[in-house]
Parts: structure tokens; C-alpha cells; sequence
């Protein structure tokens, strides 16, 4: 009788709100759990600690949780016990505790009617800890065998974007169409088309990538995806070398641009680039030399500087051109990148223009020794090549023109120098020629 009406006044306490006196009178039935069945004490542990989270006492609630899971296996209790260990040891942002709960949750419980939101909340947790490959495989099995789960539509994309970054393109694409082909909701879908637009501009699919952007802003025109989704169809016309078509979107969207973020500045660029190739140099200049200042911490912004180089090179501008290649190549950001290759080219160019031979000699070599670009390398020592021959250095030719026959002979000036070589060759009677 002592035991019944205990655990009635703890009960009775709790439903009138009386929260803490019902946190105290549960603990006076814990205290005396060996004596009690173990019914009554997973019973008494489990609403003690649903009492004390909604008192705020968190970390004592995951306590009485954890003792049901550890003391009481086989009680009813067990099931809501490790769940709610599980999300409150999230909560409390002890992400790898809680991937334990849900893990053990997931393998004891495979029936239960809440596995799939356990298995949805375990796939944060380890994404919560940088377990990014774990992650994506708990979020395929709720695509997999939870299709009527709430869960399923953001479980999946979650699934195709970790698909996207990983770079298996074909397993982002089937899981965005299928995220499409069953009528997702609105804000899932919003982003699955989304998804697929950028999908298809990894993949350079660029009648798809306008496809996808287009769509999303006639189903969304009020989407804060619409300035990216914009650029994405100017880009995919650029890509396409649809000029003037990809100059009249970027140009809209410039008057369109109501804030400044740094990822933004790829539309003046690709403004000032679409001037460069029409040969209007002042106008790419004029748009190019704002975007550093008007866009601070722009990752591209070697690609910008590049630009300026050809601007101050159309101009004869030489020195100048030369300042903003060292530029590209002394960024944290391009120093590595294909850019940074051809700007090197370009120093040796610029002084191949003003006929100082020697020094573009050294400028296309540095090119050849510092870049793992095939092509460049191969140009750069073709242009070396020429310069040795202007200065009537045959030898000096004939074995830049040999390392580009044995080195890039993929490359198309690898014909190009056994061309030059037999010139060579004929003008000094064949000492030159390349052997066999």
C-alpha cells in the first residue's frame, strides 16, 4: 500500500503541475528501488526524468534516463527511455553519446513506429560530429525503407547532397528526380531543384543547368535563391559562349543585386570577362578594377586580377600587366590553379613583346618548373624555344623543342616542335635533327 500510494501522489503531483514536489516524491521511490519490483522503479526513473528536463534540470534528467537504459532492459520503459537519452544528450550537445542511443535504439527496436525519426535525428548527430560517410548511409536507409515517413523527402535530399559533395554525380541526380517524380513538398522540392541546377553545372550539362535554374524561379519567384539561380543561367549561356544572351541576364541581375556578398562579384567578373573577349578593354577594365574594393574576400579575385593584367597588356602597359600576374600568382587562393600557370605565361609573354628575350627565357622555364599543367608547361617551353632562336641560340632551341617531344608529346606542340626542329635541322644541316 506504501508502494501504490507513493507513486500515486508522485503521479498526481505531476499531472497538477506540481512539478518539483513530483521530482522529490519519485526520488523517495528511487531510494528504495531495491525493495520495489522493477516495473515501478524504470517506471518511477523514466517520468522523474521527464519531470526534471521540463524543471530544466537536464543533465540530472539524462541521468534518470541513462539508469533506465543501463538498469532496466527488459522494462516497458526501456523504448521512450533510450530515446529520450538519445535526444537529450543531442540537446546537450554530446553528439557522440547520443549516435550511441540511437544506434542501440535503431538495432533493439527495428519495429518500433519511431525508428524512422530515430534513424533521421542519429543521422545529425553524426553529422554533428564530422561523420559525413555514416551520415549519408543512415540517411539512404530512411530513402530506402521509410517512403511514408515525414522524414523521407528531407532524409533523401540530405542523401543527394552528400552525394553532390562527395562528387558521384549520377547518385545526386537519381535521388534529386526522384525527390522531383514524387511530389516533395514545397520547401524540399525548392531545394532539390536547386540541387539539380548545380549538379548539372558540376556535370558542365549547361542547356540543363538553364533548365533547372528556370524552372526553380518560375515555381519559386520568391525563392532567396533567385539572384544564384540567375547568375547560374547567365553562366550556363557564357559557358555556352552565348555572349551577348549571357551579357544582357548578367546585366539585369547587376541592377537586381540589392546587397553585397562576396560570391556576388562573379557577376561583374564575368561582365569584365565578356568585354575582354569582345576586345573592349577600357570597359572590362573600368568594371573589373571596382569589384575588390566594392567585394571584399571574393576566393576569385585572382581570376579578377588576371583580367586586370590583359587590360594593362592591351595597353602596352607591360610593367603594370606584370604586377597584377605576380599578383594571381602570390594569392593564397590561385596560387596553385591554372590561372596562376597562365599568368606566369603571360610575364613571359609581355617580355617577349618588348623583345627582352632573356627574361621571358627565365619566365616561360619558371612556368615549366613550378605548374603541373601539361599544356602550359608545354607551351611555355616552345615559347622559350622561340626565344633561343631569335637569338640565334639553335642548341639551346633544338633541346627545349626535344623536351616537349619527350615530355607533352600529347600535347599539340609537341608536333609543332618537330616542325621547328627540322627547320633547325635544315638550316644548320641536320646536327639538330632529333634521333630516333
Amino acid at each position: 500500500y506504501e508502494l501504490k500510494g507513493k507513486m500515486g501522489q508522485a503521479w498526481s503531483q505531476y499531472k497538477s503541475g506540481k512539478l518539483a514536489e513530483a521530482a522529490d516524491t519519485f526520488d523517495e521511490l528511487l531510494k528504495k528501488e531495491k525493495s520495489f519490483p522493477e516495473d515501478v522503479s524504470a517506471e518511477a526513473a523514466f517520468v522523474r526524468g521527464n519531470v526534471l528536463e521540463e524543471l530544466g534540470r537536464e543533465n540530472v534528467a539524462l541521468e534518470m534516463y541513462e539508469l533506465v537504459v543501463q538498469r532496466f532492459p527488459k522494462s516497458k520503459q526501456h523504448h521512450d527511455a533510450l530515446l529520450a537519452a538519445a535526444r537529450l544528450s543531442e540537446k546537450l550537445k554530446q553528439s557522440r553519446s547520443a549516435a550511441a542511443y540511437y544506434e542501440q535504439f535503431a538495432k533493439l527496436y527495428p519495429q518500433s513506429a519511431k525508428l524512422d525519426s530515430a534513424l533521421y535525428e542519429w543521422a545529425w548527430a553524426l553529422s554533428a560530429l564530422g561523420d559525413a560517410e555514416q551520415s549519408e548511409r543512415i540517411f539512404l536507409r530512411i530513402h530506402d525503407g521509410h517512403s511514408d515517413s515525414r522524414f523521407w523527402a528531407d532524409a533523401s535530399f540530405r542523401a543527394a547532397l552528400a552525394a553532390f559533395e562527395r562528387k558521384d554525380y549520377a547518385a545526386a541526380e537519381r535521388l534529386a528526380a526522384e525527390l522531383l517524380e514524387t511530389g516533395a513538398d514545397r520547401r524540399v522540392r525548392e531545394f532539390a531543384l536547386d540541387l539539380r541546377g548545380k549538379i548539372a553545372a558540376a556535370r558542365a550539362d549547361w542547356p540543363n543547368v538553364q533548365k533547372a535554374f528556370e524552372q526553380l524561379i518560375e515555381e519559386y519567384p520568391e525563392t532567396n535563391r533567385r539572384h544564384v539561380a540567375e547568375y547560374w543561367i547567365a553562366e550556363s549561356l557564357y559557358a555556352r559562349r552565348d555572349y551577348d544572351a549571357a551579357a544582357a541576364r548578367l546585366d539585369e541581375l547587376a541592377v537586381r543585386l540589392d546587397r553585397r556578398e562576396p560570391w556576388m562579384a562573379i557577376v561583374p567578373l564575368r561582365r569584365a570577362q565578356i568585354f575582354a573577349m569582345q576586345e573592349k578593354w577600357t570597359d572590362a577594365c573600368e568594371i573589373a578594377s571596382r569589384i575588390e574594393s566594392e567585394f571584399p574576400g571574393f576566393a576569385q579575385q585572382y581570376e579578377v586580377d588576371y583580367l586586370l593584367g590583359r587590360c594593362y597588356a592591351s595597353r602596352a602597359d607591360f610593367e603594370s600587366a606584370r604586377q597584377m600576374y605576380q599578383k594571381v600568382i602570390a594569392s593564397s587562393d590561385g596560387a596553385k590553379t591554372e590561372t596562376a600557370a597562365k599568368a606566369q605565361w603571360m610575364i613571359g609573354e609581355t617580355f617577349f613583346h618588348q623583345k627582352k628575350y632573356y627574361d621571358a627565357i627565365r619566365a616561360y622555364l619558371r612556368l615549366e618548373q613550378l605548374y603541373d599543367f601539361p599544356t602550359w608547361q608545354a607551351a611555355s617551353l616552345f615559347q622559350a624555344g622561340k626565344c633561343h632562336e631569335l637569338l640565334g641560340e639553335s642548341k639551346e632551341a633544338a633541346d627545349l623543342y626535344r623536351r616537349i617531344i619527350d615530355l607533352y608529346s600529347r600535347t599539340n606542340y609537341a608536333d609543332q616542335a618537330k616542325d621547328r626542329l627540322g627547320n633547325l635541322g635544315k638550316v644548320s644541316g641536320g646536327q639538330t635533327a632529333p634521333t630516333s
